[in-house]
This record gives structure tokens, sequence and C-alpha cells, in this order.
């Protein structure tokens, strides 16, 4: 069988990415797993699995710092504090969509 695989690293992040969090929660699957198929499979997946996905010594990470809990609800990645990428920190990020909003309706299958 295939693994689930998300389209992060073709398309980058963005509405399209959140829906497809969503989606994989609504099919059953658990947040963390969801943020582990968008993160650590997918890198893996590209064959940039030795210098991305997870946080450690040694790989490249962008990370985005959230105010809200994506494990209780995965429409909380959407609620950014902050993102730290390319070595800098960005204080106001402009989301496509806040976690109140959730993803436009018409991303939705």
């Amino acid at each position: 069988m295939s693994p689930i695989l998300s389209n992060l690293f073709m398309h980058g992040a963005g509405q399209g990415l959140h829906a497809e969090l969503q989606n994989f929660v609504r099919a059953g699957i658990p947040p963390l797993e969801v943020l582990r198929i968008a993160t650590q499979h997918s890198a893996s997946a590209v064959g940039a699995g030795d210098l991305l996905g997870t946080l450690e010594a040694g790989k490249l990470a962008d990370i985005v710092l959230l105010d809200e809990d994506p494990l209780e609800d995965i429409a909380n990645a959407l609620a950014i504090w902050r993102i730290v990428a390319g070595g800098k920190v960005f204080a106001e990020p402009q989301p496509t969509a806040t976690a109140e909003e959730g993803v436009d309706p018409e991303l939705q299958p």
C-alpha cells in the first residue's frame, strides 16, 4: 500500500494545504499523523528526508509557531503567531485565512 502524502513539497503551504490537512482529519487520520504526513513523510517522498521534514540538528527548517494547538483542531494550524524562515523571524505573518475563518469552502471537495 502506498503511503499517504501531502502536496506540501509540490505546491507549498497555503489554503490548499490547509484544506488537505483538514480533509485527512475528516477521513479519520489523527492530527499528529496528519502533521507527520505534511512534513516528515512528504520530505522523504521527494528524497529530501535527510535535510527536511523534522526538527533535528543538522537539518534545514522553516518553523511556524502557532497560537493554538493543531492537535486539538487541525484548523488551528492557521492560527499563526510567528514564522521563522531562512533564519529570519517574521512577527506579523499574513495567512490566507484565520483559524476562525477556516478554509475557503470552495476549496473543500
